[in-house]
């Protein structure tokens, strides 16, 4: 595919159910047979969040007090909605441990808004990222039409600033994450090139690289002809960054879209894949640091020999440079689409968040003729482990999934209020359902083992067991107290394993750019063995500590890496004026090649010092005998002139 690649400037109370929202597994035959759920189900939640009007949910992040935050679309202004100052707002929520709205607010102006994303500042606070059309209310400066939209607020999801970024055409934001340095990456899409180009281009994928000031570090559009666009973006687990969408300028068809990038924001890599029909991506997940799974949907014959329906969901297995491993293409005779994916370590598997309103080939259990949200998981092959459909009567859909402690929470939206879903507060409500996976991983006969009802037996004589059973009752409280020191809440799982992943990446990225990392901050063993022991609290107190460590020798690298140019430079223009100078380069550059960087930039600075000392005393210098010969000429001059004078007096005379 041909890319051009340019820089561009321009809620109320819960209403959870306690139904079982059971798993259904495939039968570990040839065939794959779909099981039906076993009779003890796991057990599970849902609860629908919003008000009269159609409210949507496109992205859930755990907060930093254990809860979650979602972002996406609301229509409404009543229910858990209020505030809403027009068409649809963007809605920003907080609940707590318990699913309990905390605070919402709507964000946007008269006309039209919509939230894509969300992350979690480290400083405190919220960034969304999204679309509008106002000019309003909380919005300022837009160029015309949609356009991608950048909102900061507080704690509390009140608005601190806000940014406009587009051209009079349209443009949206499609994804956003923090990055290593503070600062964060927004990817969306534009119609600029639209403009400037005055052709019909259709949209290119637009990434624009902001530092911790809020300062645009770079930004790039690509694509080709077509419609162009990145869906997701994340670390990469080799540097820099990689995301995933659709392309159709390669040949018209749309293609799944993978590409990679430098941190400097340049093109490394990019992928096409698919088939004959329509392929594109909406999720992309990082595995064990040695590949990435892509998930989205898929048209007939995406893989040899299997043709299950109009569309299918699809998840490809690709290597660090893009190298397909597996590809895979699940669903029934209807449609079927997935959206957001993830890769459970502990469990080896994964997990997938979709939609699809099959009843048939790998899908069982939908609960109308419309949309359910379907969630299946994969194992490291991509064979289909099992698969559920959460739902209602209506349409239900799955947009984003989180992995727990002991489970897996899907976000999305539903119009349903039957089967899994109660308390819709009208029209669409965003919608939020757990599972736990503690018994969906185990086999279907283990399960119905462990509910088959045992025969009745004699009653003992509690008498003679009261020492056992006060042994057992203070064992219990013991662990129980150990339980509640050592583990921690669900939250802390996904934090440890976030910064487990962030420490990887941190030092394989310093040691692309050369930095001599010392052998106690390269050790990850003991860590990984904290986190395998489910001692989530101590090793995110160690991860912390060990990045941050990591950050401030970066700095140091940086500052002596830095100063050596300074100083290089310096010299160089020192050696042009012809100043007798101290060179301590190459000791310097000794010290940095060990590692010590703190004395090497003290080195550098202190060289500078005395080396301008010297230039200083050289400039004097020179000036002094500028002066100096000035007086002499002088000098010279009176002299000629007193002669001149004395000749004139003599020929009067």
């Amino acid at each position: 595919m041909s890319l051009l690649i340019m820089p561009v400037s321009c809620l109320a109370e819960e209403t959870a159910t306690d139904d079982k929202l059971a798993i259904d597994y495939v039968e570990e035959t040839a065939g794959g047979t779909i099981l039906p759920a076993p009779e003890s189900s796991p057990p599970g939640w849902s609860t629908c969040y919003g008000g009269s009007g159609d409210d949507y949910g496109y992205r859930i992040t755990e907060s930093p007090d254990g809860g979650y935050t979602f972002v996406g679309t609301t229509g409404s202004n009543d229910g858990d909605v209020s505030g809403n100052h027009g068409m649809t707002d963007i809605w920003l929520a907080a609940l707590d441990r318990n699913r309990m709205i905390e605070w919402g607010r709507s964000l946007g102006g008269s006309n039209s808004e919509s939230g894509s994303a969300v992350a979690v500042v480290p400083d405190g606070g919220y960034i969304v990222t999204g679309m509008t059309d106002s000019d309003d209310g909380d919005v300022s400066g837009n160029n015309g039409g949609y356009d991608l939209w950048i909102a900061r607020t507080d704690d509390g999801g009140n608005l601190l600033w806000q940014t406009c970024m587009g051209g009079p055409g349209d443009d949206s934001g499609t994804d956003l994450i923090m990055t290593a340095d503070d600062g964060y990456l927004v990817t969306g899409w534009t119609t600029l090139n639209d403009q400037i180009s005055g052709t019909e281009r259709g949209r290119d994928a637009w990434i624009i690289k902001f530092d911790s000031e809020n300062n645009i570090e770079w930004e790039l559009m690509l694509g080709g002809q077509g419609d162009d666009v990145l869906r997701q973006i994340i670390p990469a687990n080799d540097g820099g960054y990689i995301a995933a969408g659709g392309s159709d300028s390669d040949d018209g068809t749309s293609r799944v879209w993978v590409v990679k990038l430098s941190e400097a924001g340049h093109l490394i890599w990019e992928k096409l894949y698919g088939g004959a029909g329509e392929d594109g991506a909406y999720g992309i997940a990082p595995v064990y640091g040695t590949g990435y799974l892509v998930a989205g949907y898929t048209g007939p014959a995406f893989v040899a020999g299997k043709d299950e329906g109009s569309m299918d969901a699809s998840v490809i297995k690709i290597t660090n440079n893009g190298t397909v491993e597996w590809e895979g293409s699940y669903g029934g005779s209807g449609f079927d689409r997935g959206h957001a994916i993830l890769f459970d370590r502990i469990n080896n598997l994964a997990v997938v968040a979709g939609e699809t309103d099959s009843s048939d080939g790998d899908v069982n259990g939908n609960h109308g003729n419309s949309l359910d949200l379907w969630a299946f998981a994969l194992d490291t092959d991509g064979n289909l482990l099992w698969q559920k459909c959460l739902g209602g009567s209506a349409t239900d859909s799955g947009k984003s999934l989180l992995e727990l402690n002991d489970g897996y929470l899907f976000s999305g939206y539903t119009y349903s209020n039957d089967y899994d879903v109660s308390g819709n507060h009208g029209g669409s409500d965003l919608w939020t359902a757990r599972i736990d996976f503690q018994e969906a991983i185990l086999p279907p006969a283990a399960v119905a083992e462990t509910t088959q009802v045992p025969a009745a037996a004699p009653k003992p004589d509690l008498r003679y067991l009261y020492p056992a059973i006060l042994i057992v009752v203070i064992a219990i409280i013991v662990g129980l107290a150990w339980y509640l020191k050592f583990r921690s809440d669900p939250g802390s799982k996904a934090n440890a394993l976030a910064l487990l992943d962030e420490l990887r990446f941190t030092i394989r990225r310093l040691g692309v750019r050369g930095v001599v990392i010392p052998d106690q901050l390269k050790e990850i063993d003991t860590l990984e063995r904290q986190v395998k022991e489910r001692r989530f609290e101590w090793a995110i107190l160690e991860l912390t500590k060990r990045i941050r460590e990591l950050k401030g020798l970066e700095e140091s690298f940086d500052r002596a890496h830095n100063g050596m140019i300074l100083l290089e430079a310096d010299n160089s223009r020192l050696r042009e004026k012809g100043v007798v100078f101290e060179d301590r380069l190459d000791e310097i550059n000794r010290l940095f090649t060990e590692g010590s960087y703190d004395q090497a930039s003290e080195s550098s600075q202190d060289t500078m010092d005395k080396n301008r000392t010297a230039e200083n005393k050289h400039d004097a210098a020179r000036e002094n005998l500028a002066a100096l010969t000035n007086e002499l000429d002088r000098i010279r001059s009176l002299d000629r002139d007193k002669s001149v004078i004395e000749d004139y007096w003599e020929e009067d005379q």
